[in-house]
C-alpha cells in the first residue's frame, strides 16, 4: 500500500451528518443529493479519483490540503443538492489488493436487496 498527499479546496461547512446511504457509484451518487453517501476510489493522479465499480473519473471538492490516500480509498462524501458534487467528509484507506469485481457484483445488487448496504 502507498500513500500519497493531495491539494484541495478549503474547507466546507456541510450539514450534520446522520449515517450513510447505500453505496454509490459514479453513475448513481446523483440521486442521492442533500445525503451523504459512500463510494470506493482509486486513485489515479494528485486529486484525481477513479470509481472503484465503474472506471469513470470522478470529481471531489473540498479534500483537505495534504490530507494521505492510499491507492485504494472509501470516501464518505456529501452530494451537493444544488450542484450534485461529491463534498469529501472523511475517508478510509484499502488494501491496494481490494477486489472490485467482488465490490461491483455487490453494487448491482443494491438495487435489488437494499439491505445489504
Amino acid at each position: 500500500m502507498y500513500a500519497q498527499h493531495i491539494q484541495s479546496a478549503p474547507s466546507i461547512k456541510l450539514p450534520l451528518f446522520q449515517g450513510v446511504s447505500p453505496r454509490v457509484t459514479a453513475q448513481t451518487y446523483h440521486s442521492h443529493r442533500g445525503e451523504y453517501v459512500s463510494i470506493i476510489f482509486e486513485l489515479t493522479g494528485p486529486g484525481e479519483f477513479k470509481c472503484g465499480a465503474t472506471g469513470m473519473s470522478v470529481k471531489v471538492v473540498g479534500v483537505p490540503e495534504a490530507v494521505e490516500v492510499s491507492r485504494v480509498c472509501e470516501f464518505i462524501c456529501y452530494v451537493d443538492p444544488s450542484t450534485g458534487e461529491l463534498t469529501y467528509f472523511q475517508h478510509a484507506m484499502l488494501d491496494d489488493e481490494f477486489d472490485f469485481e467482488v465490490y461491483r457484483r455487490l453494487v448491482s445488487l443494491t438495487t435489488k436487496v437494499p439491505q445489504l448496504f
